[in-house]
């Protein structure tokens, strides 16, 4: 799906399926994107502020400059998404 740059704002994509998308630029602030599937996703220099990520599969995920971060925002991971969170970010967990 090319949904890149698309204004995604607070929408339920709870469960869905957006492996490989192209999400570049979207503004999925405060989106509900829990137990989602963003396997292999370009999520890059897509706005997450506030987005609810718990349960998405973030393996493979483009986040090159993805925002995270914004006034009074969170973004919710689960204990076993940080290494393929941090794995779509560049770091290499050992």
């Amino acid at each position: 799906a090319n949904l890149g740059e698309a204004n995604l704002y607070e929408a339920n994509l709870s469960g869905a399926d957006l492996s490989g998308a192209n999400l570049y630029q979207a503004n999925l602030s405060g989106a509900d994107l829990s137990g989602a599937d963003l396997s292999g996703a370009n999520l890059s220099e897509a706005n997450l502020s506030g987005a609810n990520l718990r349960g998405a599969n973030l393996r493979g995920a483009e986040l090159n400059c993805a925002k995270f971060y914004g006034k009074g925002g969170t973004v919710k991971l689960k204990k076993n998404q940080v290494t393929d969170f941090l794995n779509a970010l560049g770091f290499q967990v050992e």
